[in-house]
């Protein structure tokens, strides 16, 4: 009868014993089925590009060496929401400013350049950036303007461009990158690159770094 109570207690204390590697199997599991969706909206978060619409000017902001700020502005300017782009440019690319090469490669895509002003900041920050370019809108009497920047970039950009321009009508557009799906960043090293700087920037921005 005690051998047989003995057994009894040591299944019930091995049965007690299982729960925590039941309880952390279910944790992995958890974790398994949540960590891409969780990864993919760390991305998506960035992007709050909104919807085209008509305006005074399409501003590309400077970077986007792939090409696709460009021609986002290209195609804008195209479909008629604005006769005026102005193309920023923060560096020299091996002697050549960047709006000069950004207008070059929309030439070779087969877009015509004319009403493509250069805007160029020298800044080296989109805080500086934004100041520049809107004093520039601000002298041309620009009252709207589309901001064109790459998906990562939209809502840092957003937040600094409208702090710095609360009196401007802007309208941000995102550019797809052409080297990753902002959904799936993290399954490439430019992806993974891109929105871990990002988020960098994104959280030091709100400290005035």
């Amino acid at each position: 009868m005690r051998a047989c109570m003995r057994r009894r207690s040591g299944a019930g204390e091995r049965g007690m014993g299982l729960i925590p590697v039941l309880g952390l199997i279910v944790a992995v599991g958890v974790v398994w089925v949540m960590w891409e969706p969780a990864l993919s909206g760390a991305g998506t978060f960035l992007d709050n590009g909104e919807a085209a619409r008509k305006a005074d000017a399409i501003v590309v902001v400077a970077g986007g060496w792939g090409g696709e700020r460009i021609e986002a502005a290209a195609r804008l300017k195209e479909q008629g929401y604005a006769p005026v782009v102005l193309v920023s440019g923060a560096v020299s690319l091996y002697g050549q400013k960047e709006c000069g090469l950004a207008l070059t490669y929309i030439q070779s895509k087969g877009y015509r350049t004319e009403g493509y002003a250069c805007a160029e900041s020298g800044a080296n920050s989109t805080k500086e950036e934004s100041a520049v370019v809107a004093e520039n809108l601000r002298r041309r009497g620009l009252k709207s303007a589309l901001i064109v920047s790459c998906d990562t970039h939209m809502r840092r950009a957003g937040r600094l461009w409208r702090k710095e321009a609360p009196e401007l009508e802007l309208t941000f557009i995102s550019a797809p990158s052409p080297s990753f799906e902002l959904k799936r960043w993290y399954r490439t090293r430019e992806g993974r690159k891109a929105v871990f700087l990002e988020w960098t920037k994104l959280v030091t921005s709100y400290l005035g770094i």
